[in-house]
């Protein structure tokens, strides 16, 4: 199964900002695991929107069966990981933050972004991981079902830039030696804003 599943490095920088312009503090409280699931209507399975942010290993197996659906000829994945370089400086883990109620705003916005532009989708599978991820972990994984395979991959590189362009997630590299350094996510729209400012 896991040569089904594209393996790709993280390549985007994050930066750890620790305040967001423009954004009010949202009524739910953001609390360890969180995980939520949307049903909509479909012909043999209802269509399923699941967004988990986790501290917890991420299982890449179960994530690909969340996506899976019978009348889905085809689940597209994107699974980010920890690499053990970056510039010739040996990567010992990264950690992860978020405004978590925020991320699962902006990610249940794009989700209906994907649902609006890619109708036939099935399934949309988002999970990130909080905290240390060590080389070789999964930081973030994305499973999209649909009946062909075009729509599905579409869409999974429309979750992913989209996820890096506007979630509030902030990575830091930490290495050998023992420094660290927040990287910033040159894609992320509302850094790039207040470095204009």
């Amino acid at each position: 199964m896991e040569d089904q599943l594209q393996q790709k490095n993280t390549r985007g920088v994050w930066r750890g900002l620790k305040t967001i312009s423009g954004h009010n503090e949202p009524d739910s409280q953001a609390v360890g695991d969180q995980s939520i699931m949307a049903s909509g209507k479909g012909a043999e399975q209802p269509n399923q929107d699941v967004i988990h942010l986790t501290g917890a290993e991420l299982n890449i197996q179960e994530i690909y069966n969340s996506a899976t659906c019978t009348s889905c000829g085809a689940i597209a994945m994107f699974v980010g990981t920890t690499r053990s370089l970056f510039l010739d400086r040996p990567v010992l883990h990264l950690e992860y933050e978020a405004y978590e109620p925020m991320v699962q705003s902006e990610l249940h916005r794009v989700v209906g972004s994907i649902r609006a532009r890619w109708p036939m989708v099935r399934h949309v599978c988002i999970h990130h991981r909080l905290g240390v991820v060590p080389v070789g972990g999964a930081s973030v994984a994305i499973a999209i079902s649909s009946p062909h395979r075009r729509d599905a991959q579409e869409a999974v590189q429309f979750c992913i830039d989209a996820l890096k362009a506007n979630a509030p997630i902030w990575k830091k590299e930490v290495y050998d030696s023992l420094d660290s350094e927040w990287k910033e996510n040159r894609e992320c729209s509302w850094a790039k804003s207040i470095h204009n400012q």
